[in-house]
């Protein structure tokens, strides 16, 4: 994540993956319950904004975005082969940038993937995982939605 941040703080692109940009105005009230209700955690996107800056944050969340859509695809791809170790290392390593990106609900059934896939338990990992290809697509849309609000 350190890597990411230092590349994009030198690269501003100032460009948003397309999938990802969401009118504010249109949604603000959903965003605001689902902040709630932990699909978007405000503080470690504030901590973000402090750790870099207001501007480099919506960056750094539509490069997150892109690459957690490029994991889903091969969470489905490992579902469909049924490639336990795939599916291991796909929801390890979408769980780590979901929490540094502040997508909790995200992190958390990741995390359950993962150790479903390590426990020895592939059916309940396949199974587990539709549920995880859902929330990931409803805290992307979330978090793409948080990120055209701006940060101060």
């Amino acid at each position: 994540t350190l890597d990411c941040i230092a590349r994009w703080s030198r690269e501003s692109s100032g460009g948003v993956v397309e999938s990802a940009v969401v009118t504010a105005d249109s949604q603000s009230d959903e965003l605001e319950a689902d902040l709630d209700i932990g699909c978007v955690d405000e503080k470690v996107l504030l901590q973000l904004v402090r750790d870099t800056s207001a501007e480099v944050v919506p960056e750094l969340i539509t490069l997150y975005i892109s690459d957690a859509q490029n994991r889903m695809e091969n969470i489905e791809k490992a579902i469909k082969e049924e490639d336990v170790k795939s599916l291991e290392f796909e929801a390890h390593t979408l769980g780590s940038s979901a929490a540094a990106h502040g997508n909790t609900k995200l992190h958390t059934l990741a995390r359950q993937v993962e150790h479903l896939c390590r426990e020895g338990e592939p059916e309940q990992a396949f199974a587990e995982s539709a549920s995880l290809l859902g929330i990931a697509t409803e805290s992307l849309r979330l978090l793409a939605l948080r990120a055209t609000t701006g940060f101060e």
